[in-house]
């Protein structure tokens, strides 16, 4: 039995600190990573700015299933994120207005050289995924246990992406994850 149709919309809004009114992002990416079955939908930004993914369109999804949305701009330059767990009693939503910021210096091509994941949840192990935003590719997952940190081997070399990295927290209270990156 196919899914039933459960879109995520809204509008999403460039913030610049030289604009007085946000203007709408004219362009962009929407990316819902289903962290409950680690598959991806992506769907883009309208010229009016509106955003609208069906994640019908995922092998499969369930009631209470996590989704983070992740939306960037053309450049991937500017980026906004949320978190939304799925409530088949409803048809999607609609969450309003969203803002871009700009992403951490992290552009262009770079390095990843060492990462430090702290987990200051006292009853739930994480796990941590980098995606490349260049080409949307996992380029590193961690699971994290309970009251403690993690710095994976990335190698001498570390790990190359380009277009800035965005980090997915598998869980529910993902401001308990700290992560910090040192990229060269």
């Amino acid at each position: 039995m196919p899914n039933l149709p459960y879109t995520i919309s809204g509008i999403c809004y460039d913030v610049n600190s030289t604009d007085v009114t946000p203007v709408v992002m004219t362009s962009g990416t929407c990316m819902i990573f289903n962290t409950t079955t680690h598959t991806t939908t992506t769907g883009n930004i309208e010229i009016d700015g509106s955003f609208a993914v069906d994640i019908s369109a995922l092998a499969s999804y369930s009631n209470a299933d996590k989704l983070q949305v992740v939306l960037f701009n053309s450049d991937k330059t500017k980026s906004t994120e949320f978190r939304h767990t799925v409530d088949t009693a409803e048809e999607g939503d609609d969450v309003g207005s969203v803002y871009m910021h700009w992403t951490k210096p992290i552009l262009g091509e770079a390095r990843l050289h060492a990462v430090v994941i702290s987990n200051k949840n006292d009853s739930n192990e994480y796990t941590v995924d980098f995606y490349d935003r260049y080409n949307d590719a996992k380029i590193l997952s961690c699971d994290v246990n309970v009251n403690s940190s993690f710095s994976p081997n990335l190698s001498f070399q570390g790990l190359m992406f380009k277009g800035g990295i965005c980090v997915i927290r598998q869980s529910d209270v993902a401001n308990e994850v700290d992560v910090v990156m040192v990229v060269k």
